[in-house]
């Protein structure tokens, strides 16, 4: 699905930007005199207020961001993704657990009528359990939802059919599909989202579908939304950087070969 791609690739493009904090200091001064032999005196200024924090992000161009934006995505250890979206007019929804390197887990809705399913990837293998309107949108009936209804199909990475939801769980991939034309990435202004101060990042050259990344405007600041507009539309949010992600195969009980159903 076009629009999945492509509103994943943009996003993880601008993920979790690492920029040195501005420190700022005050200080405080002293003055004493003394004049005759029966009286003295001294007297001390009050300090001065801190200074308004600087703005970690003031010095950094768009482009210098989008960078440095690359380099942390291949370093975080963890994040959970939830994204919505139009994909030729069907709605598509995802919420997912992902561990970078390792896998992911969560759900993804593949639009009205089609169905959802639970995704899990462990290194190179896939798990995924669709639920019974997936089966009936895809050809199946009561029989094939009594018999596979609450089961596991598993296949690898590198398989066919529904093993590509897996790319979904590989940042590091879709990002190097996706950096474009990083020079031309043009930071815009400062503002408030979720009660958090950010900074929104657009590429003026994507005439397509442009979208906004919102990342927040602190010293090691992460992504926190994106959205795309043009003829798909969509919005994804970020949070839980570095949080556990437990990922733990179905049991053998509970799992089938993709491959018996071609998938």
């Amino acid at each position: 699905m076009k629009h999945r791609q492509r509103l994943i690739s943009a996003t993880l493009v601008c993920t979790a930007l690492a920029v040195g904090a501005t420190a700022c200091s005050s200080s405080h001064s002293a003055a004493g005199s003394g004049s005759s032999a029966s009286a003295a005196s001294s007297a001390s200024a009050a300090p001065s207020a801190p200074a308004a924090p600087a703005d970690p992000m003031a010095a950094l161009s768009g482009p210098q961001i989008a960078t440095r934006a690359i380099a942390d995505l291949k370093a975080a250890t963890s994040l959970h993704m939830v994204g919505a979206g139009t994909d030729d007019g069907s709605n598509i929804s995802f919420d997912l657990h992902l561990a970078p390197a390792k896998g992911c887990q969560g759900s993804i809705s593949l639009g009205t009528g089609k169905g959802t399913m639970q995704l899990l990837v462990i290194g190179k293998d896939v798990w995924f359990e669709p639920d019974a309107t997936f089966w009936m949108a895809n050809g199946g009936n009561a029989t094939v939802v009594k018999l596979l209804g609450g089961k596991y199909l598993q296949t690898t990475v590198s398989g066919s059919g529904m093993a590509s939801l897996a790319s979904l769980c590989n940042i590091s991939q879709t990002m190097v599909a996706s950096v474009g034309n990083v020079s031309a990435t043009v930071k815009g202004p400062e503002s408030t989202l979720g009660g958090q101060q950010v900074v929104k990042l657009t590429d003026p050259t994507d005439a397509a579908s442009p979208g906004s990344i919102y990342v927040t405007d602190v010293s090691v600041p992460e992504i926190v939304k994106l959205v795309t507009t043009g003829s798909d539309t969509g919005t994804m949010t970020f949070d839980e950087y570095g949080q556990p992600v437990t990922l733990t195969p179905p049991p053998a009980a509970d799992t089938v070969a993709a491959s018996q159903y071609g998938l």
